[in-house]
Parts: C-alpha cells; sequence; structure tokens
C-alpha cells in the first residue's frame, strides 16, 4: 500500500510541475498525438512511439547526476516532439546551444509556435529529422532522449552518432528508459542509472 501511494505522490508532483511550468511558460500546445495522426509516412514511423511530454523535472535529474558545465555541451532532444522539453532545457540551464528535432513535421511545426508564443527568450533551434539517419554535429553533445521511438531506431541513431561521441566526450541523458540495454550495448564508459524515476545518463 505504501508503494502505491508513494508513486501516486510521485505522479501528481511530476505532473503539477509540468502543468505550472507549462503555463508559466506560455506553451499553447502540449496535447498528446498518437503514432496513427502522424503524416510522415517515413520506414521509420512504424517504430515511432505516441508524442507526450516527459515529467520536466526528469531533465533536472539527468543534468544533475551528469555533473558537467552545461555551457559546455549543445543540448540535442532527439524526438522532442511539440518542443516542450527542448524549450523547458533552453529555459532552465546555461547550454551553449539548444536544439530539437523530430521526424514528423507536424509536431516540429507544433515546436515552433511554442517557441514563438512562449516565455523562453533565448535562441532555440527545431528541425525535421529522423533519427534513424540523423548524423549529429561533431561537437560535445548533451544528447536527450525520452522514448521517441523502438529499439530498432535506438540502435541505428547511436550506430550512426557513436564515433562521434566518443571523440567528443559527449553524453546520453536518456528519461524513462525502455531501452537501456541497447545504449549499454555501445560501451559508454560508464552509466548513472537513477532507478527510481528509470533515468540514465551514458558518457562516452
Amino acid at each position: 500500500m505504501a508503494t502505491g501511494i508513494a508513486l501516486k505522490a510521485q505522479y501528481v508532483v511530476n505532473d503539477t510541475y509540468n502543468y505550472l511550468w507549462i503555463k508559466y511558460a506560455g506553451i499553447a500546445d502540449n496535447a498528446m498525438v498518437l503514432t496513427s495522426n502522424f503524416q510522415n509516412d517515413a520506414a521509420s514511423k512504424q517504430h515511432a512511439t505516441p508524442f507526450q511530454t516527459i515529467w520536466l523535472r526528469n531533465i533536472g535529474r539527468l543534468v544533475k547526476a551528469a555533473k558537467v558545465d552545461a555551457k559546455e555541451y549543445a543540448f540535442v532532444d532527439v524526438g522532442c516532439g511539440k518542443g516542450v522539453s527542448t524549450l523547458y532545457a533552453a529555459w532552465k540551464y546555461d547550454f551553449k546551444e539548444v536544439e530539437g528535432f523530430d521526424f514528423e513535421p507536424s509536431l516540429i511545426a507544433s515546436a515552433v509556435r511554442n517557441k514563438v508564443v512562449s516565455k523562453v527568450d533565448r535562441d532555440v533551434r527545431f528541425f525535421v529529422g529522423d533519427a534513424s539517419t540523423y548524423t549529429l554535429n561533431d561537437r560535445k553533445n548533451f544528447v536527450f532522449i525520452f522514448n521517441s521511438f523502438d529499439e530498432h531506431v535506438m540502435e541505428q541513431f547511436l550506430r550512426n552518432n557513436v564515433a562521434t561521441f566518443r571523440k567528443n566526450a559527449s553524453i546520453v541523458a536518456y528519461a524513462n528508459y525502455h531501452h537501456l540495454d541497447v545504449v549499454e550495448s555501445f560501451r559508454p564508459k560508464k552509466v548513472v542509472n537513477i532507478r527510481r524515476y528509470r533515468c540514465a545518463v551514458a558518457f562516452f
């Protein structure tokens, strides 16, 4: 019973934080979108998951666990959806650059609209990109992933980018992980696992 009560409290606290920040920031569109409503007909669509916003406090948990200076990294939101998590990271942390991409054009259009109407006043770049084929810029990346796709796309994304990760000592911050075993199969130097929140930070 105590576990159930604690879990319910955890949901209430984190969902309330999301609600209050989204309202404060003036985010216009945060509604869930099912994959059946995606306009994209790319092959990777069969590996996509519905859009929903992460518990924003998990971004803080991942940044804290990473113990790095955000100013040294570009924050890259992979499968950013409507950009809520991207905008939150730009508002909350002093990352060198902030950008988000998603393979679904309608979600990116919503992300751009959210940026325009929000109180987040720093530069944030949104663009259409498919995680199964996209290669990141050659720099120190703080790569944020929140289950926008299955293990098939996760494996392809990591395979395409692991050399850049290792070259630049990049970080993969994985929230509400379902496929942490795929990340670990690429042999990061260290993995910090926040088991209570199913979050992990992989250092390459």
